[in-house]
């Protein structure tokens, strides 16, 4: 699970009681319940923008999405969170390894475009359904499957390969960080602000 955290300043919520705003912790629970939203926003935005997301799993409110534990005036914490596991995966660079003597299909051009091509590989292009209708060619780069076309001429559908590395594809604790940093000074300016009007002080 990917956690971001927004925590309160106690220090400054002890000076600020001394001064009378008795409901402080309140103010700073929405402040940093605002400041969680912005974390939220940032972490589906950089999910969409990079990755070919298909549903809505990742919206708040569903089993997989970015949702939240909100703070309150008791605990001065926030937390983001997901539990999709695919995502822990896109977050880091990841290794994938064949056991035993097997190899890993891995789809060129002509079956896939990339990672990040949104559609589906057609159902014939699979391996299970070229099984027989393709060969090998051994390359200086390793082994390669290819088709041949009914006219004339060959077409590279996969690359057997027994270790795939898989590049870090979005970066959800940085843009949740980003934006906590960007929102947080004026959201806890906002509710200072307000609580010291409360109290009749400014």
């Amino acid at each position: 699970m990917l956690t971001v955290e927004v925590k309160g300043l106690d220090t400054l919520i002890r000076s600020l009681k001394e001064l009378g705003a008795k409901r402080i912790p309140n103010y700073f629970a929405r402040a940093i319940n605002e400041t969680a939203a912005e974390a939220q926003k940032a972490m589906i935005a950089e999910t969409t923008g990079n990755l070919t997301v298909r549903g809505n799993w990742f919206k708040t409110g569903t089993r997989y999405g970015y949702n939240r534990n909100p703070a309150t005036k008791d605990k001065l914490e926030a937390t983001v969170f997901t539990r999709a596991p695919w995502m822990v995966a896109q977050e880091t660079e990841t290794t994938k390894k064949t056991h035993g003597g097997e190899f890993l299909a891995l789809p060129m051009p002509a079956v896939r475009a990339g990672r990040t091509d949104p559609k589906k590989i057609p159902r014939r292009l699979t391996p299970a359904a070229l099984r027989g209708k393709v060969f090998e060619i051994r390359t200086k780069h390793g082994i390669v499957l290819y088709q041949r076309l009914k006219r004339a001429g060959l077409r590279a559908m996969y690359a057997l390969e027994r270790i795939i590395r898989y590049p870090r594809r979005v970066h959800l604790i940085d843009a949740a960080t980003k934006a906590v940093n960007a929102h947080a000074p004026k959201a806890v300016e906002n509710q200072i602000n307000a609580a010291i009007r409360e109290q009749g002080l400014k």
